[in-house]
């Protein structure tokens, strides 16, 4: 697997549209994108997590990208490629995925991130995009309603998670409170310190607004972990 660090891109609103789809209706961006992610076996670079494609979602709502891009975008003259869940993509265009985008249109319009910033060192991106897989399938689950123990641990995880935030005016002391606005900072690093930038946000993880995702975590709820629950459920029956 690549390795999984966070980061800036230098094309972030490019990028962002690359992450939610775009580059489906864009036939050179499109075949050979398609073809990287069936060559992957839909599993990201990053973190290892499967998923799989279907009519409707071919992509499987996996991500191809050419690091290497200031936009990301992945072509058939690209010498440097990834796949990428989500999650660990977004981990990686945090000028992108904690600032503020505004969705729906006049009245219903507002504002939401994709993820915020927490101090959680204990474990690391890698590991966080897994957790935040799993618990975005859990909230995902049409069955079984909203009520039961599962759901209920999946949302005192998020809630935990998303209150490290408020440890980072603590533990980092050039961070005040303010995601885009650290990422920003953080972007304009020159060349020649941005690879330092562990040794400034070595404690910082990027954590995932489940709400945002929402579409993405009902595909990955019955592409992935409905089969993996229906077999460790076969499996502790035969037990």
């Amino acid at each position: 697997m690549l390795d999984l660090v966070l980061g800036t891109v230098g094309l972030q609103d490019a990028a962002g549209k690359l992450l939610k789809g775009a580059w489906l209706h864009r036939e050179e961006l499109r075949l050979p994108g398609l073809a990287l992610i069936k060559k992957s076996r839909y599993i990201c670079s990053y973190c290892g997590v499967g998923s799989r494609g279907s009519d409707a979602v071919p992509h499987g709502y996996m991500t191809p990208i050419d690091p290497s891009r200031p936009n990301w975008f992945y072509t058939a003259n690209s010498t440097s490629s990834a796949v990428a869940c989500p999650f660990c993509a977004s981990a990686q265009c945090l000028n992108w995925s904690v600032k503020g985008i505004t969705v729906g249109s006049g009245q219903k319009s507002q504002t939401v991130v994709p993820g915020i910033l927490i101090s959680f060192p204990w474990l690391t991106q890698r590991q966080l995009s897994w957790i935040a897989l799993h618990a975005l399938a859990i909230n995902s689950r049409k069955i079984g309603g909203v009520n039961g123990p599962i759901h209920a641990m999946s949302r005192d995880v998020d809630a935990a998670l998303i209150a490290t935030n408020q440890e980072l005016i603590a533990n980092l002391p050039i961070y005040r409170g303010n995601d885009s606005e650290f990422v920003r900072a953080l972007s304009l690093l020159p060349n020649k310190f941005y690879k330092y930038r562990h040794k400034i946000i070595g404690d910082v993880r990027w954590w995932p607004n489940l709400s945002f995702w929402q579409k993405e975590g009902e595909y990955f709820q019955a592409a992935t972990y409905k089969t993996l629950e229906e077999q460790y459920a076969a499996q502790a029956g035969r037990s």
